[in-house]
């Protein structure tokens, strides 16, 4: 994380350092980078250009992952032990919440899951 860190900032054009939270630095690291440092560079040029800078921290639903890259990364966290079923549970309904703009019916639906079932599981996020 450390050496991912040290990327993050010698590549970042912004002047003020980029706060990401646990579990986004978690995703970041466990997420294949197969265009390597240019994808990296890209990544943050995206959020740089976002609005998300104004935010404190960004969080690991923010990131601009695809539903492949998303699902690779989730499975590395659960097989290397990092977060309990529920935990990873919780972050996959937020990144489908935004994807869907907020739509508990489109959500649920890429979740696989009634709209009752993905309530109880985004409840406390939004």
């Amino acid at each position: 994380t450390s050496d991912l860190m040290i990327l993050i900032r010698t590549l970042s054009r912004s002047t003020e350092t980029m706060h990401f939270s646990a579990a986004a630095l978690l995703c970041l690291q466990y997420h294949d980078w197969p265009g390597n440092i240019q994808e990296l560079q890209q990544l943050l040029q995206d959020l740089q250009n976002s609005d998300l800078l104004l935010a404190t921290v960004i969080d690991a639903d923010r990131l601009p992952f695809d539903r492949h890259a998303w699902t690779r990364c989730l499975q590395r966290m659960w097989t290397a032990g990092l977060w309990t079923e529920t935990e990873l549970l919780q972050l996959h309904a937020q990144v489908l919440w935004r994807w869907h703009d907020g739509n508990l019916d489109a959500a649920a639906a890429g979740a696989d899951l009634s709209s009752l079932q993905f309530s109880a599981i985004i409840k406390p996020y939004p």
